[in-house]
């Protein structure tokens, strides 16, 4: 590959199921771990507020690639719960993720920048954005989709 980019593999041939082995050169590295983090943004009794609810400093360097789904175990009744990622103060979406009213499982956000790099000690805060005008949306949780890059 050239200097600076890494390479991208994938295994051809007739048969239905081929295995592939990757041995990094010299001191690279093979990453790409995918993991979805599970980020609790409500309890499951309390009734919610906005702001921040849960903030982490990122254990290791990734990629975050998506949200594939939001949820609230109480549906929000009136209006719809609103979610949101900073990194660094900024919001990583331009959709945010949200649950509509009377909805448990709600729509994935549009990241800003996909994939959103993430790296190792980076400030991630989770929030509530919006709130449902009949204050339920309990039990609110995110989750992201990342691979890992170190």
């Amino acid at each position: 590959s050239a200097a600076g980019t890494d390479p991208s593999f994938s295994a051809t041939g007739n048969d239905s199921n081929i295995g592939a082995k990757f041995i990094p050169k010299g001191t690279g590295q093979i990453y790409g771990f995918a993991e979805t983090w599970h980020i609790p943004i409500t309890d499951e009794t309390s009734v919610p507020s906005t702001g921040i609810k849960y903030t982490i400093y990122a254990p290791h360097a990734c990629k975050i690639v998506g949200t594939p789904y939001v949820v609230c175990t109480t549906a929000p009744t009136t209006s719809a719960f609103i979610f949101d990622v900073l990194k660094g103060g900024t919001t990583i979406f331009s959709t945010k993720p949200q649950v509509a009213a009377t909805a448990n499982i709600g729509t994935n956000g549009v990241l800003t920048t996909n994939p959103t790099t993430v790296n190792q000690g980076d400030k991630l805060e989770f929030k509530v954005d919006t709130l449902d005008t009949g204050l339920t949306g309990k039990g609110a949780k995110i989750f992201l989709d990342i691979y890992r890059t170190a």
